[in-house]
Order: C-alpha cells, then sequence, then structure tokens
C-alpha cells in the first residue's frame, strides 16, 4: 500500500506537468498492474511453499507464475516504457531498474527470493529423485545455479572438454590417414594420430576398419648368404632324414640378459594392408649378462649362469667343458631319459677339440653340430627352439617388475623357466619340426611366414 501510494504521488505530479502526455499516463497504469499482479504471483507462490504437498501442484503454480510474469515484463517492454530492463532469468537476481529511486531495490529482493526458494525447490527435488537420506549432502546453491548457466549458455550441464577436439571417421579424415601411414608405414599409430590432430582411437579405427590395414611385427634376423641358404636346406633336409620320429633332443644354447632390459620388438611395426615380408637384420653377438639353458620336450635343464666372482665372464671352451661337466651331465642323470640327442650352434668354445670329445663320447652318433653326427646350419637362429622360443618368452616375463639387481634378474630367469609346462614344451618340439620342413621347402631362406601360434 505505501508503494502505490508513492506511485500515485509521482503520478500526480506528472499529471500537473504534463497531462496531455496520455503514452506517459498508460505506461504508468500497466507499471502500476504489473507490481500488483506480481505481489499477487509471489504470495501465492509463498503459500504454495507451505501448505503444498504435492510436487506436481507446486512446480505448477511456480511455472505459471513465472511465466505471467516474463509476460508483462515483455508486454512493458514492447511498449518502449521509459525504464530499463536488465535480467537474467535463471540467475540469483533479477532488478528492474527505473528512475523511481529505491523501486528497483524492492523488485529486485523480491525476485531474488524466488530464485532462492526456487534452489530449495531443487534441492529437494534432486533429494527425492536420487533417493539420498537427510544425513547426505545434495548440490549446493551455486552448483545448481552453476548448471543453469551453462544449460543456458551451451545446452548442456556437461563440463566443456579441453585439448582437442574429436574427428569422426569422414573420408577425408580416413584419406588424411592414408596418405600419412603410405608416407611413413613404420610409424606407431599414436604418432600418426598426433601429425594427424586426430584421436589415437580414430586413427586406430580407421587402420583396422577402414583401410583394413595391420601392424606386422618386423622379425629380427641374421642376414645370410647364398652359401648359407644351401648349406640351410641340406641340414633341414638331413635332419628330417635321420632324427628318429620320437627323438629327445636337448636343444642347447646361450644368451645375454643384462639389467637395463630386453629388446621391445612392440615399437617395430609396419602398417600395410598385406604383410611385407619385411625382415630387421641385426649382429649376431652382444655383450651381456650370459645364461645357459638346454630345452626338449621332456623339460629343460637350467639355467646356468657363466660368472666368476658373481661377475659375468665371457664362455670359453674350458668353462664350456666345466659345465657339461658338473652341470648339464648330471642333471640329466637325475632326469633318467635315455638315448637323447644334444644339439648345440657353432660357437668357437662349443666346437673345440675337447668339447666335441667330450659331446662325441657323452652323445655317440647322436650330436647335432657343426662337425657333429648332424650338422646344425650357422645363423639359424629362427631353427633353434631356444631362439625362436625360450629367450623372447623370458624376456618377456623377467623384465616386468624392472629387476634391478643382477640377483632379481636371476631370480626371475629361474622362477619363469621353473613354470614353463609341458605341453608348452611339445608345441616347441612340433613348432620346430614345421620349421625344417618350410625352411627346406623356401630353398634356406629365412622363415617369414612362420609364427608362433602353434608355440
Amino acid at each position: 500500500n505505501l508503494f502505490i501510494s508513492y506511485m500515485f504521488n509521482k503520478f500526480k505530479i506528472l499529471i500537473n506537468y504534463s497531462f496531455s502526455n496520455i503514452i506517459i499516463f498508460t505506461k504508468l497504469i500497466l507499471f502500476i498492474f504489473f507490481i500488483n499482479f506480481l505481489k499477487i504471483g509471489i504470495i501465492l507462490f509463498i503459500i504454495s511453499e507451505i501448505f503444498s504437498r504435492y510436487k506436481r501442484k507446486k512446480s505448477l503454480l511456480i511455472t505459471i507464475t513465472l511465466r505471467i510474469y516474463f509476460f508483462l515484463l515483455q508486454l512493458i517492454e514492447y511498449i518502449n516504457s521509459p525504464f530499463t530492463i536488465a535480467d537474467s532469468i535463471y540467475g540469483s537476481t533479477f532488478f528492474i531498474v527505473t528512475d523511481f529511486h529505491g523501486i528497483h531495490v524492492i523488485i529486485g529482493t523480491l525476485f531474488l527470493s524466488v530464485c532462492l526458494i526456487s534452489v530449495v525447490a531443487t534441492q529437494r527435488a534432486f533429494r527425492a529423485r536420487f533417493e539420498i537420506p537427510p544425513h547426505r549432502l545434495v548440490p549446493g546453491r551455486n552448483s545448481i545455479l552453476s548448471w543453469v548457466n551453462s544449460f543456458q549458455e551451451c545446452g548442456s550441464v556437461a563440463k566443456p572438454r579441453n585439448g582437442r577436439q574429436r574427428n569422426s571417421r569422414t573420408p577425408e579424415a580416413v584419406e588424411r590417414v592414408r596418405q600419412s601411414i603410405l608416407r611413413s608405414p613404420r610409424r606407431s599409430a599414436r604418432k600418426h594420430a598426433v601429425a594427424l590432430g586426430i584421436s589415437d582411437t580414430t586413427v586406430r579405427r580407421i587402420l583396422h576398419e577402414e583401410l583394413q590395414f595391420h601392424p606386422y611385427k618386423l622379425a629380427v634376423v641374421q642376414q645370410l648368404s647364398e652359401r648359407d641358404f644351401v648349406a640351410r636346406q641340406n641340414a633341414c633336409e638331413l635332419l628330417l632324414d635321420n632324427l628318429p620320429q620320437d627323438a629327445v633332443v636337448f636343444f642347447s644354447d646361450e644368451a645375454h640378459f643384462h639389467i637395463s632390459g630386453s629388446v621391445n620388438k612392440q615399437n617395430m611395426r609396419y602398417w600395410s594392408g598385406e604383410n611385407p615380408r619385411e625382415l630387421h637384420q641385426k649382429p649376431l653377438h652382444c655383450e651381456r649378462v650370459t645364461v645357459w639353458c638346454a630345452i626338449s620336450v621332456m623339460g629343460i635343464i637350467g639355467p646356468y649362469f657363466f660368472e666368476e666372482n658373481e661377475r659375468a665372464v665371457t664362455v670359453s671352451a674350458a668353462r664350456y667343458r666345466s659345465m657339461i661337466e658338473e652341470f648339464f651331465l648330471p642333471s640329466l642323470e637325475e632326469m633318467n631319459v635315455r638315448d637323447v640327442w644334444f644339439q648345440q650352434d657353432g660357437a668357437t668354445a662349443h666346437t673345440a677339440r675337447d668339447s666335441m670329445n667330450l659331446l662325441r663320447q657323452r652323445f655317440p652318433d647322436r650330436l647335432i653340430s657343426l662337425r657333429g653326427d648332424l650338422p646344425w646350419p650357422a645363423r639359424s637362429p629362427d631353427l633353434s627352439p631356444c631362439d625362436f622360443f625360450l629367450w623372447g618368452y623370458l624376456k618377456s616375463l623377467v623384465y616386468v617388475d624392472r629387476p634391478r639387481t643382477i640377483d632379481h634378474l636371476k631370480n626371475n630367469i629361474r622362477d619363469a623357466i621353473a613354470n614353463i609346462p609341458i605341453d608348452m614344451l611339445r608345441r616347441v618340439d612340433e613348432n620346430f619340426k614345421k620349421r625344417l620342413n618350410q625352411c627346406m621347402h623356401d630353398g634356406g631362406r629365412h622363415l617369414t611366414d612362420v609364427i608362433f601360434k602353434t608355440v
């Protein structure tokens, strides 16, 4: 009532000043009507908050009140009122700034109350919808208003993502990936994604589903000459013809493990629609901590570490004979296996005169070696079970926990060998025989198509 009296006093002043101004008179009448209607709406809203027990009726009343309120605002703005409207419909404040001193404070305070009550209603609805008990917290006022502002500005309450935007698998993106792969087929999919500005997942899906490309692993092999091809083919033929079908062969070899880790084949890839049959050649030997093993279908003898004073040493002929006499032969006796064959490569320590005499005496007519009863071809790790299976298998296990001491590394090697099942060794033996046939069929060349699926 005080507010209406205030308005009529102002109205009288304006009438005395310019009675003929019908437009101003009309606007003031509408403004007074608007204020009274707003007052009635707020009173109804407060009553509904107090007495309403049904959330649907309360929400409907809130919606109707606010819609009438905003309709009147638009009506006043349409007739070009002398006051300006600064609004934030879902915000915490709503002020009607007029030329009349004090009125904007009253109206702003009233709408602030409406908004605060709306936050409380939202919290209640949130608690009821998700069945949150009274002692648990619900989103606060700042969070709710932040969600409303985000929805008003962006059409979503989700947080905006930073960084590179997603790219769909459009024809343009597929063509860009294809051109990048053709230029650099050895680059990893992750590096292609970074270079193209496309997500790693999108690049991989394009490679596999759109382009039908596959990441072929490069095989690390030794360089062969034409003379090696003939020797390998002849050796495979002799082994297949003279080795009994049920023969127990102990394949022996040394490997060098170092504390820094093993060869990482994961980074050696070639992306293509077809297998490129590409081979990566490297030198034969490398200085590392040395371990010896002998693998057969009956089990594994080893590991034996070549070391003195807990330091790794080079495998000499004397050390090799000592290992055969003091470690391998006693271990073989404990296995109680008769008429076994023994295989070794052509390393100098292996084929020394004293070493060969010892082995011929212990394995008469059953020695597979350079200058043995059956020849073993030089530079043929792809035929040796130790090379194509054992060392790679061990290196994939012993470095998992990243050993930092030699003792830790040796314990890992022992544990990994002890846990190799006999069934796996049988599959290795079958794979060896398949390799002999494949090598002979390929004219002694590298086994590019034999993948260890049967191991």
